[in-house]
């Protein structure tokens, strides 16, 4: 009886795990939907930024900036810009 128990409960999670990686999977690849990926550009170091205190506003001096995040088509002269000797 116990091992019925074991069975039915072991098939129940198997069933379970299959049903949540089929659903929880994307409806399609990030490569299905372009058919033209972005130009890669390598460069030898990266461009200097500097952000000194003083350029930063006070502390509460501004507004509090909510910007949800949406998905945008991939423009057509799309390039990905990345140090040299990096591999993706």
């Amino acid at each position: 009886m116990i091992f019925k128990l074991k069975n039915i409960f072991l098939i129940f999670a198997i069933l379970q795990l299959t049903v949540l990686t089929s659903v929880c999977q994307p409806s399609k690849s990030i490569t299905e939907g372009s058919k033209n990926l972005p130009k890669i550009e390598y460069f030898e170091t990266a461009a200097a930024t500097q952000i000194k205190p003083e350029d930063l506003p006070a502390p509460f001096a501004t507004d509090s900036a909510l910007r949800n995040s949406k998905l945008v088509a991939q423009p057509a002269n799309a390039t990905l810009k990345m140090p040299k000797g990096f591999k993706i």
